[in-house]
């Protein structure tokens, strides 16, 4: 993480941001296979560590907004079949909606 000695305070209505990317800990065996739930929230928990550590750290340098990583949780190189495990369902009721439900394919509300 890159900081500058000399920041100045941002002006009313304005903001600091941090950009962080970091090399991913790829879990390339769930890419392959399926892995579980409880597999897949460990390999996760991984990246979620660096992240955490990197956040903080841009906050206390005065960052307001920080941009991570696109796939920066879970990784990238899934197909839709071994992806599952690495993401919560929210089931339609929770709120009345859910943009990504298709009426075709009922059981694929992720």
């Amino acid at each position: 993480c890159w900081v500058s000695s000399n920041l100045s305070l941002p002006a009313a209505g304005q903001f600091r941001a941090a950009v962080y990317e970091h090399e991913l800990v790829v879990p390339f065996t769930c890419t392959q296979k399926l892995c579980t739930r409880e597999q897949a929230i460990q390999m996760m928990e991984v990246n979620l560590a660096v992240l955490r550590r990197q956040v903080e750290q841009a906050s206390t340098q005065g960052a307001n907004i920080i941009l991570l990583p696109e796939d920066g949780i879970h990784g990238y190189g899934f197909n839709r079949h071994t992806l599952r495990p690495f993401l919560e369902h929210v089931p339609t009721v929770a709120d009345g909606s859910n943009p990504c439900y298709e009426d075709s394919l009922s059981d694929d509300a992720y």
